[in-house]
């Protein structure tokens, strides 16, 4: 009987005309080695899932040989394919071949099968992390909104620690599901990129040496805002120089004196050493009346009379205070105030493509950009709003449709046009006789004399009501009982009310809790209902341990403090046992 399993296969085979021997081993390696140690081929090993295939020599052919051919991006001793000879006698090299071909052919099958079977499997353990990935987010969100919220941590321990509730259940509410947004909002929120430019400034030390303090938040500034400068640390680091001297040799290079948006002059500059590695990224000032940097103007418009305050006194005179390029020294430095104060507006939008670049100016009103190729108002541009007056503008009235009334007589008859003259008499207002009657119309109160009964019961609930805020007698006898006792009461009440809540969600539910099937709703009534039936016995204990504390007082403070939950509590129960009646 053939045993299952497979066994290590050996031939004799020349490759390139070098005599050696093919091995292929249990684990699928194929492996040639030369029979002379100094041969001038070297040795070969390759894995049977590294072939892409075979070929074979024609039945008669004078050589019994076996083509390898590789995969895309793989090799076989550096090429593509190789090229085997089978040495032994013409029937013993034909039955080594089949063998070494059989076994090939299989491990080649199995590897082609194998990359969709790892592709489905790594697209389901994909889904499946993405799952854990968001439920841990979840869990970690929840923790943070507990962590900040003390009260809710304490009700979440009490009904969802206990097991009572499911967490679940208790995120669903209206109010958490806010604070869980309103917390994965905060936790989003990127800090944006800092508003100063960056400028570092020497300090002298006690040994009357300059020192710069580096800092990683200054050097994201400066590569942010210099361009030239982060190329020239990627051309120069570490290649040429160590991050140490990169920085210390640019501090003593013109090209820190060109950036710098301080303490800026030509003759300080010149004054410095030459740079062979900073000194080719210099660049000229862009002092130009034209700019470098290419404008996109956003509104075409300009207002002449913005700026009409600033300028009172100079009448109709030439005003050079807005010559543009005046002061060529403070030109390229205010173009770069510009340039920054731009790029910080565009870091908030996000990365964008151009796509997403042309959509942002048109919302803005670029220049030839305010609508796109799918308008169907090419030909209006948001300047009208702006350039045309509606006084000065023609204004042409609807005429309407004629309405052709086929017997006109008797559609305007005289009996018709009486009824409504009379009929607009009777509207008609008579203005002298209303302000006659408000002229002689004075309030006096004298006269006025309502119910008794009314007055009485309205007098009696406003002296209760009065008398309660002045005893303050249980609230005083609350903030009297011991701080666990407190602490039992305000738990009491919280999970109560989570409770009701809970119940009514289930037997009265919101349209946003409708996800839930009736037979998962009945039985989760039913299931806050056996827990709100306990409340009378737990308010009890704790108000034996408010009379235990306070003696002839704690006992009616704490029932009477728990008189509206206890009443709400058996408006649910008494509205599950009507419900359930009714079922029955």
């Amino acid at each position: 009987m053939e045993s299952s399993v497979a066994q290590t296969l050996y031939a004799s085979v020349s490759y390139k005309k070098v005599p050696g021997t093919l091995t292929l081993k249990k684990d699928g390696v194929l492996e040639w080695r030369p029979s002379s140690s100094t041969a001038s081929v070297h040795e070969f090993q390759v894995s049977s899932t590294y072939l892409k295939g075979m070929q074979v020599s024609k039945p008669g052919a004078a050589q019994i040989a076996l083509r390898l051919v590789a995969k895309d991006g793989k090799t076989i001793n550096g090429d593509t394919s190789a090229f085997l000879v089978f040495n032994s006698d013409p029937d013993t090299a034909v039955s080594q071949r089949e063998k070494f071909k059989e076994r090939l052919a299989a491990a080649i099958a199995k590897a082609r099968t194998e990359p969709m079977q790892q592709t489905s499997a790594r697209d389901f353990d994909t889904h499946d992390s993405l799952q854990r990935t968001a439920m841990a987010s979840e869990v970690a969100l929840r923790s943070q909104v507990l962590r900040s919220n003390p009260q809710l941590l304490s009700l979440h321990k009490e009904v969802v620690g206990s097991g009572t509730l499911s967490d679940a259940d208790f995120w669903a509410h209206p109010a958490r599901v806010m604070l869980l947004r309103a917390e994965k909002a905060r936790m989003e929120q990127k800090t944006g990129r800092r508003g100063q430019l960056a400028d570092p400034h020497p300090t002298q030390n006690e040994n009357n040496e300059l020192k710069i303090n580096i800092t990683p938040q200054l050097i994201r500034d400066l590569f942010e805002q210099y361009p030239v400068l982060t190329r020239a640390y990627d051309e120069n680091v570490p290649n040429r120089l160590d991050e140490n001297t990169f920085w210390a040799r640019y501090f003593q290079s013109k090209l820190y004196h060109r950036l710098r948006t301080s303490l800026r002059s030509a003759a300080s500059e010149n004054q410095l050493p030459a740079d062979d590695i900073f000194d080719k990224y210099l660049e000229a000032e862009d002092n130009d009346l034209e700019p470098r940097q290419k404008h996109n103007p956003h509104d075409a418009l300009l207002n002449l009379a913005s700026t009409e305050e600033d300028h009172s006194a100079t009448g109709n005179i030439q005003d050079w205070t807005m010559r543009p390029g005046f002061d060529r020294r403070t030109l390229s430095l205010v173009r770069r105030f510009n340039k920054h104060a731009e790029s910080l507006l565009t870091s908030s939008l996000g990365a964008l493509d151009e796509k997403g670049a042309r959509r942002v100016r048109r919302k803005v009103g670029g220049v030839d950009e305010e609508y796109d190729s799918q308008s169907k108002r090419k030909w209006e541009s948001h300047y009208d709003k702006d350039i045309v007056i509606p006084d000065l503008t023609e204004r042409r009235s609807n005429s309407g449709r004629r309405l052709e009334i086929q017997d006109s007589h008797a559609y305007y008859g005289s009996d018709i046009h009486g009824e409504t003259e009379t009929v607009q008499g009777e509207n008609r207002f008579d203005y002298a006789r209303f302000r006659q009657d408000l002229a002689q119309w004075h309030l006096d109160l004298s006269k006025f004399s309502p119910s008794g009964q009314i007055m009485s019961t309205t007098l009696h609930y406003m002296l209760k009501n009065m008398g309660q805020q002045k005893e303050q007698r249980y609230s005083t006898a609350l903030d009297k009982l011991p701080a666990d006792v407190n602490r039992q009461i305000v738990s009491c009440q919280a999970a109560t009310s989570e409770f009701l809540q809970q119940f009514w969600q289930a037997a009265l539910p919101s349209l946003e809790h409708t996800y839930q099937s009736v037979e998962q709703r009945i039985e989760k009534a039913r299931s806050m209902i056996s827990i709100l039936q306990k409340t009378d016995t737990r308010i009890e204990h704790i108000a034996t341990a408010a009379d235990t504390a306070l003696p002839n007082e704690g006992y009616d403070s704490v029932m009477e403090a728990f008189q509206a939950t206890r009443e709400a509590v058996q408006t649910a129960l008494f509205y599950a046992h009507k419900s359930q009646r009714h079922t029955v």
